[in-house]
């Protein structure tokens, strides 16, 4: 396999426009994105003038990356489901141990399709990294089972999924569990106080110019 087909569909280019293009069969290219029939350089330079990327792009293999969930303007996140089937394309990272995040906030907002980059295991095994703590990071609010009162106040959203910094509190003789207190950064003067989480996991990277980076999403 190659990054013939990722970068294909991040240009929007067709197999059937592709062949248009470059003035052979559809099937000549479906088999050069399969590696069935192995390019020559000519092909490797007609391709790259096509998509506008160096030949060398085209070698290396795009991994599909599972996109985790949707954030929106508040930089809370909804789960996407395993049924809907979302994948990010790129060369960044390896997809046994990172899942994206994509921010949908309007199409006309700054910072629209923002992706982030986020370490998969915290999520996948229920628990905080403790590189997470200080740092910019995802976490999950636990179902707040033992603190009914304040639940009934409206003051612990259980069960929410953000981002913020994350501050371990002191621990308390008391307190069979640890909490933690969080920072937003993106809307001013909210947060969290002494919070349980169920996990929490640090953001990596963040990309904007997607297209640009040669980052596919569907």
């Amino acid at each position: 396999m190659n990054n013939l087909k990722a970068l294909m569909r991040t240009a929007g280019i067709s197999g059937v426009k592709m062949a248009e293009l470059r003035g052979i069969t559809p099937e000549t290219v479906s088999r050069h994105c399969t590696g069935k029939t192995q390019m020559r350089m000519e092909d490797l330079v007609a391709y790259s003038e096509i998509l506008n990327c160096k030949a060398e792009e085209i070698l290396f293999e795009q991994k599909p990356l599972t996109i985790f969930g949707i954030a929106n303007g508040q930089h809370i996140v909804t789960p996407v489901g395993p049924l809907d089937n979302a994948r990010v394309y790129t060369n960044i990272g390896d997809q046994d141990e990172m899942v994206c995040i994509i921010k949908r906030n309007g199409a006309n907002a700054w910072n629209q399709d923002t992706i982030y980059f986020v370490e998969k295991h915290p999520i996948q095994n229920r628990y905080v990294d403790s590189a997470a703590i200080n740092k910019l990071a995802v976490y999950k609010v636990a179902d707040q089972q033992n603190s009914q009162e304040r639940l009934a106040l409206g003051d612990i959203p259980s069960g929410q999924i953000g981002f913020g910094i994350i501050f371990q509190d002191p621990i308390n003789a008391l307190e069979t569990q640890a909490t933690y207190s969080i920072r937003d950064l993106f809307t001013a003067g909210a947060g969290l106080n002494h919070v349980e989480l169920e996990w929490a996991t640090p953001v990596l990277l963040q990309t904007y110019q997607n297209e640009k980076l040669g980052i596919g999403v569907e």
